[in-house]
């Protein structure tokens, strides 16, 4: 699927929108340097300029809260990067984008070192379009503890949906199951990819990093 997805993006602008709820017992997902917290409903937008050789030579990283307020931006460009957040700048370099599955195929690997199946399904999405839909099922020998929980866990599961024709993650979820045989979905993703000119908001924080490394 990364392959596909990723082999005719060139010459092009590529906008990332993830919708992600986390679904733990914290309040947030931690606090940046500048003291805001990382919320657990949250809406990523990244715009990734793209050259004829397929390396993105300029990006835009852009966190939302829910309700549309700036949590932090990274953008890069010109062989620099500037983070809202820390309000750092430092060198960044092109780069190709090696997949657009929100890291599922690291997931596929990390299965294969243990011997394990995942279950392929083919699906139909909402828009019509032939799916193809990935679970991946763990069940711990040794019950596990993390800090996202009170509870301890005794199995995981991830289930990717990805677009048959594009090759694009439609979303995943994952999810852990506790010793009394209740579930909680710990993290849930919706993406959608389109490959549309930068809106005047990306331009304008392109031009505020470019005046933060000029300081």
């Amino acid at each position: 699927m990364n392959a596909r997805a990723t082999k005719d993006i060139k010459s092009v602008w590529l906008h990332i929108q993830e919708k992600k709820t986390f679904d733990t017992d914290t309040q947030n997902n931690g606090i940046l340097p500048n003291g805001v917290a990382i919320p657990n409903e949250q809406i990523n937008d990244t715009w990734y300029h793209v050259n004829d050789q397929g390396l993105v030579i300029e990006s835009v990283s852009i966190m939302r809260t829910a309700d549309g307020q700036i949590v932090q931006v990274g953008v890069s460009s010109n062989g620099t990067g500037w983070n809202s957040a820390t309000d750092e700048t430092g060198p960044q370099e092109q780069f190709k984008i090696e997949g657009l599955d929100s890291n599922f195929l690291n997931d596929l690997k990390w299965l294969e070192k243990f011997g394990d199946t995942a279950e392929i399904t083919n699906v139909v999405l909402p828009n019509s379009n032939p799916g193809v839909q990935i679970v991946i099922a763990t069940t711990y020998d040794t019950p596990v503890k993390t800090v996202d929980y009170s509870k301890v866990s005794t199995r995981a599961e991830t289930r990717a949906v990805f677009d048959s024709s594009t090759g694009y993650l439609v979303s995943k979820d994952i999810v852990f199951w506790f010793e009394d045989g209740s579930r909680r979905i710990f993290s849930q993703l919706k993406q959608e990819i389109t490959i549309e000119p930068p809106t005047d908001e990306v331009l304008n924080y392109l031009a505020e990093k470019d005046r933060e490394v000029s300081k």
